[in-house]
């Protein structure tokens, strides 16, 4: 409904969500056993069908995930159901501005632009959200500093790092 009273879409949603600026995440039967969830405008226009079991929206972008074999996977589309990145990931998760965290199989992590283009390999533990343009990542027990860029700030041989306005200390 608007704040008219008028309909804007039929009365077949299970769950309405609003995300963020335009966009409404919704979830609708498929059929009796099955569920899915996909994308509205504030017009009650489909922009991601209903094909996937979960969406979460990122600013343009949207991290999409199905349950293939009793794993999630997860991949990213935009909001005009672009894929991005394919749905085989075991997981992705936003860094910041236009930066995602991608796992794979073997659970390392790669840093990927919001064009689907790797910044780096395979080859972190973990990483931080992004805090003035830097992350701290996690390899093999040590910490590092990656820029948006995927350059090295500090190489992941610390046991800690400290970021202190534009001073980093490792330890």
């Amino acid at each position: 409904l608007n704040l008219k009273k008028e309909f804007i879409t039929r009365a077949e949603y299970e769950k309405l969500v609003y995300s963020s600026g335009e966009y409404i995440v919704a979830t609708k039967k498929i059929n009796p056993v099955l569920t899915k969830t996909g994308c509205l405008n504030l017009q009650g226009e489909i922009k991601i069908p209903f094909q996937y079991d979960g969406i979460s929206i990122h600013g343009l972008r949207a991290i999409v995930f199905n349950l293939n074999n009793g794993q999630y996977r997860y991949g990213l589309t935009d909001l005009e159901n672009h894929l991005i990145i394919p749905v085989v990931y075991n997981r992705i998760y936003p860094l910041g501005t236009l930066r995602y965290a991608v796992e794979n199989d073997n659970g390392k992590i790669a840093l990927f632009g919001e064009d689907g283009r790797a910044i780096t390999d395979y080859k972190i533990d973990s990483i931080s959200p992004y805090t003035r343009s830097r992350a701290i990542i996690h390899q093999s027990l040590n910490q590092g500093l990656l820029d948006r860029d995927g350059n090295m700030e500090a190489e992941p041989i610390y046991q800690a790092i400290n970021v202190m306005d534009d001073r980093v200390l490792g330890l």
